[in-house]
């Protein structure tokens, strides 16, 4: 449309936009519930006496993977944990092909162990070494979640990413598989004690990294901030107040420092990112928490909210590039070199005749 008045014209122009790209919208999504329905229904059938379907949604963001930039894509179905998985780990696993390789197909698994309702725990891991990292820090949570019966997971199928575009006729539901949870977790795990509880010494040890951060292997002793306590430089973590409490801190080095916080949720409300790196949503001691459920061997997948309860305990590792303390007392400062007297100061040595070539 063209009027006299500029100004008339843009207006105009800009509501006409507008409207037909809020008619593409609506025909996008519902295409995409069109195309995954399907595969919804498929899911229901198999996962029914474990899960509760409650809804689903499409959902996208950005990504970058080694300066590339990009979307991703995902179809997300939400869940509710039932009774009949309490005390067990539950499988989910479906088939998939690209659609530029049709020839090739693909497994993604994804695990959570069911537990009663809280007190729950669960461990997260902010790095703050500069390293291989940029200034933006992402914390990630454990790779399997310990979920609440009558709490609320999502699980996420990838319909499009910086791999491809994925053909959804070729998703396919396998059975679901349930398998009783190991005792060991992030509490009752102590690597000294499974090293003196084994024979053979050769036999090197590894946690459940699904379950057990990588840290416990990594770093030998853990020591109470109580008893030996650390310079109040490194004890700078804040801004977790009024939403947790802090129980107890550790300390370990080898390279770097760590700290162990435990921290207990004792007030509803939302934790600002910048805190744990991640945004976290305590919920009262009645409610629904929805967590993501990752796929195997992934720290991060599609950077979704973490959501405990009040009452819940939650370890967050914190990892400083720094210099190290002592085992026992506060960081030395070593001692400046004393410069020698002059009867013993170093003489420099006669300077080398230069060799000639040989012929």
């Amino acid at each position: 449309f063209f009027f006299n008045d500029t100004a008339t014209t843009e207006i105009y122009t800009r509501s006409l936009v507008g409207s037909v790209r809020c008619v593409q919208e609506t025909a996008t999504i519902v295409a995409f519930d069109e195309q995954f329905n399907k595969v919804e229904n498929d899911f229901v059938n198999l996962y029914s006496d474990f899960l509760l379907f409650k809804d689903s949604y499409t959902n996208s963001s950005l990504t970058q993977f080694r300066g590339q930039g990009g979307s991703r894509i995902d179809r997300v179905i939400k869940c509710e944990n039932l009774h009949s998985t309490i005390g067990k780990t539950l499988r989910i696993a479906y088939k998939y092909r690209f659609v530029n390789e049709p020839a090739n197909e693909y497994l993604a698994e994804l695990l959570f162990d069911s537990i009663e309702k809280s007190p729950n725990c669960i461990w997260l891991h902010k790095n703050e070494c500069r390293f291989h990292m940029d200034d933006i820090v992402r914390a990630n949570t454990q790779p399997i979640l310990p979920i609440c019966v009558g709490d609320n997971l999502e699980i996420a199928v990838n319909y499009y990413s910086l791999r491809g575009l994925v053909n959804c006729t070729s998703i396919q539901w396998e059975r679901p598989f349930l398998f009783q949870t190991p005792e060991e977790n992030i509490l009752t795990y102590e690597r000294r004690i499974r090293i003196e509880q084994e024979e053979d010494k050769t036999v090197k040890l590894i946690a459940d990294l699904s379950r057990i951060s990588d840290l416990e292997d990594s770093e030998m002793v853990w020591r109470d901030n109580f008893y030996e306590p650390l310079p109040a430089k490194y004890l700078t973590f804040s801004g977790y107040e009024p939403w947790f409490e802090l129980n107890r801190t550790e300390f370990s080095h080898i390279d770097i420092l760590v700290l162990k916080m435990h921290f207990t949720a004792v007030q509803a409300g939302e934790v600002p990112y910048h805190v744990f790196g991640i945004n976290v949503r305590v919920v009262n001691e009645d409610g629904e928490c929805t967590n993501e459920v990752k796929r195997l061997n992934l720290l991060i997948e599609r950077h979704a909210d973490l959501e405990i309860r009040v009452g819940d305990a939650i370890i967050v590792y914190l990892s400083i590039t720094t210099q190290v303390p002592q085992p026992h007392g506060l960081l030395k400062t070593p001692a400046k070199p004393q410069p020698l007297p002059q009867s013993q100061s170093v003489r420099p040595l006669p300077s080398q005749p230069q060799l000639s070539p040989l012929p």
